[in-house]
């Protein structure tokens, strides 16, 4: 290796090299956590930019109209043309959709009988520039007193608020008098001891007839609601029955059901009879029922209060039949 001026001179060129490859590196090499900004020098325009951009501005001032004005010229322009009939347009003359019109009969104005007054003039067009709904306008002008209100547009009348409130006493009163009349019932029951409950949790009574007509009514509705929760049952269980004891005859499966579906039909499933007293007709249950709640219900008090002995209000029985110490029939009297 040389030594000398020249092995001195080329390593000093190899490092000059170096270190502009290393700031090469550094200046390609981008910094992101320095917030630094390069300053962007505005382009100064010239005055020949400048004259043509302020008349490009002074003549578009000059071109802008109104909203109104703008909108009175297409009013105009549009109420020309549609005055205008394009069979008299001389642009047409030159149409052969007309020409082919003409051939086949068409002279203009209304189509149909000549003696029909049809319309010939064409829809009128009104453009809504504004946010109000289809039909909002009429209204508002109506709500405002711009147009006479109708006869059948008055205002209805409004209900008188004593009248509301005597319903809604009434309804709470027919209410309160249905409720209490249940448990009244259910007291007349008891101490009548007609009805037997049996071991087996059935009811022992005699005919449904022979029973007060008072309580009548809440033995008949227990009864049916039993009837069909039991016919509902052993329907079930029938159904049961047949899928079980139809799978080894596919045969004979549509029978069963066919016959099984014809004895629910004609009430001969789960032993039940097909009509008894309950679906009989009851006149003098019927009268009862028909009564007014309050009717009713003092209907069964005075059955508790002269037959037992009992006052629904007092909540006792009296050992004799003058009731000394009731002060009387009525809830006012217990007051």
């Amino acid at each position: 290796m040389d030594s000398g001026p020249r092995g001195m001179k080329m390593k000093k060129e190899d490092e000059e090299d170096d270190d502009y490859l290393k700031m090469q590196s550094e200046k390609d090499e981008d910094d992101y956590m320095n917030m630094k900004f390069e300053d962007t020098q505005r382009v100064q325009e010239t005055s020949l930019q400048r004259t043509q951009r302020l008349k490009r501005e002074s003549r578009d001032r000059g071109n802008h109209k109104d909203r109104q004005r703008r909108a009175k010229e297409d009013r105009e322009k549009r109420d020309k043309a549609l005055a205008t009939s394009l069979l008299n347009d001389p642009r047409s003359q030159n149409s052969k959709g007309l020409a082919m019109m003409k051939q086949m009969g068409f002279s203009g104005g209304g189509l149909g009988k000549s003696e029909a007054q049809g319309q010939t003039e064409p829809l009128e067009i009104k453009i809504k520039d504004d946010r109000g709904g289809i039909g909002h306008e009429p209204v508002k002008k109506r709500r405002h007193g711009g147009e006479a209100q109708k006869p059948d547009e008055a205002k209805a009348p409004r209900h008188n608020h004593d009248e509301f409130r005597q319903y809604s006493r009434k309804y709470y009163m027919e209410g309160r008098l249905m409720g209490i009349t249940h448990s009244a019932q259910r007291l007349a029951e008891r101490f009548d001891d007609k009805v037997q409950l049996q071991a087996d949790g059935t009811f022992s009574r005699p005919p449904l007839k022979e029973l007060p007509v008072e309580y009548r009514g809440r033995i008949r509705r227990r009864d049916l609601k039993k009837r069909d929760s039991e016919f509902r049952r052993q329907v079930e269980m029938s159904r049961l029955a047949v899928k079980r004891t139809s799978w080894y005859d596919d045969d004979d499966d549509e029978d069963d059901e066919d016959d099984y579906d014809d004895g629910l039909a004609m009430g001969r499933d789960g032993g039940l009879p097909m009509a008894d007293e309950l679906d009989e007709e009851d006149e003098e249950l019927d009268a009862f029922l028909n009564l007014s709640a309050y009717d009713r219900f003092y209907r069964v008090t005075d059955f508790l209060r002269y037959k037992h002995r009992y006052c629904f209000w007092c909540k006792m029985t009296y050992p004799d039949e003058q009731m000394e110490g009731c002060p009387g029939r009525l809830e006012k009297d217990h007051d």
